[in-house]
């Protein structure tokens, strides 16, 4: 039986592997429109809200409000996001999707669908269970992760 040490360092060493192999079906499914993957995270993050402003995709992208103004205009122009000003405050302008881009999310979406069905089908249904089962719990557990302020948790999503 391995110690906790020996897991985590198993677990070091394959994590690459998967980080890269996520980031190359990431890359693959984003060129089938050509775009960068900044700019999916761009388009996934807003599909996700409603819409929001420069401002707020600049944080949730972690880069500067000037980076994220210059990318909104170029998809803007491209067709990709749309500019609405808010119906309260004219200085406010938000930002949504484009139909353009809900085409390209949807199709991105049945591919990356068709993708990990192929993966799946190599498994049996009950590892296919065990296989879900995991990546539920990676993903809860990276969320707490990534949580900035685990203090306002609300205890249910401890």
């Amino acid at each position: 039986m391995q110690t906790k040490d020996e897991r985590l360092d198993e677990l070091v060493r394959i994590f690459p592997g998967i980080m890269h192999h996520f980031h190359n079906l990431s890359s693959a499914v984003s060129r089938i429109h050509d775009l960068t993957i900044a700019q999916y995270r761009l388009i996934q993050i807003l599909s996700q809200k409603e819409c929001c402003t420069v401002n707020e995709l600049a944080q949730a992208l972690g880069i500067a409000q000037s980076s994220a103004s210059e990318q909104t205009t170029r998809m803007v122009n491209a067709g990709l996001l749309q500019r609405l000003p808010s119906e309260t405050d004219r200085r406010i302008i938000y930002i949504a999707l484009s139909k353009n881009s809900r085409e390209i999310l949807s199709q991105r979406a049945e591919a990356m669908r068709d993708h990990i069905k192929s993966t799946l089908d190599r498994l049996s249904e009950k590892q296919q269970r065990e296989f879900l089962a995991a990546f539920k719990q990676i993903s809860a557990l990276l969320q707490i992760a990534n949580d900035p302020k685990p203090e306002k948790r609300r205890p249910h999503e401890k």
